[in-house]
């Protein structure tokens, strides 16, 4: 494969079943195999990624699938920025990417971020907030059920978007992951004299989707 680049975040892949990984000696990727070979670049538009996020959309959780479809060295940052075509499975949504790493963490950031280009595969009619309201919605469910004692109250989105909004005011911080948020949301309700198991733990889901919601809206920097 000429001018054969490692791929940051890939040190090791597979295509249709055959490994392949970075030989720093050759300077490219080459089959693990018996038989040693170079990548070539017809066998990386074979490549494909599969990741579960670990979120439970749907009963087999939330299935995301990534393959690069083109690649444009940045001189201004000195490295490869990769246009990344991806299909989430669970939610019927496809569209492109751009990352520096292919990585599943890399992806989710761009992701509910919001900083695609995509379209519904099968709810053409709606948009991202409609996304997130179901999102919540469903996270209620699960945290209700989960959780069936008298007293356990459930905010709305918009109830708890604002108070993580007023927090995150006073303090003026940013949070590159939902988990750098909420170990920082766990201070701050402990701080605040609230009861941590309750507002934190049981109510992570809801967190969740508030966070997304909060970058979607640039409410909250990463």
């Amino acid at each position: 494969m000429p001018n054969q680049k490692r791929i940051s975040g890939l040190d090791r892949l597979e295509i249709k079943g055959q490994p392949y990984s970075w030989n720093e000696t050759f300077a490219s990727y080459w089959s693990e195999s018996g038989d040693p070979r170079a990548l070539q670049v017809s066998d990386l538009a074979n490549w494909r990624m599969t990741f579960q996020s670990g979120r439970t959309y749907g009963p087999d959780g939330q299935r995301i699938e990534l393959r690069i479809v083109s690649s444009q060295h940045c001189p201004l940052e000195g490295r490869t920025i990769y246009r990344v075509m991806f299909l989430d499975h669970t939610r019927g949504i496809c569209g492109f990417v751009q990352l520096a790493n292919i990585t599943p963490e890399s992806f989710m950031r761009e992701y509910d971020a919001g900083r695609y280009e995509g379209s519904w595969t099968s709810a053409f009619a709606e948009d991202i907030a409609t996304h997130l309201e179901r999102d919540y919605a469903a996270a209620l469910e699960r945290v209700a059920k989960a959780n069936p004692r008298p007293g356990f109250n459930l905010p709305t989105l918009d109830e708890l978007k604002k108070a993580i909004s007023d927090a995150i005011d006073d303090e003026q911080m940013e949070f590159p992951t939902f988990q750098a948020f909420f170990d920082w949301w766990d201070v701050v309700t402990a701080y605040d004299g609230m009861d941590v198991e309750d507002s934190n733990a049981a109510y992570r889901p809801l967190l969740e989707v508030a966070y997304r919601s909060l970058v979607h809206e640039g409410r909250v920097s990463t």
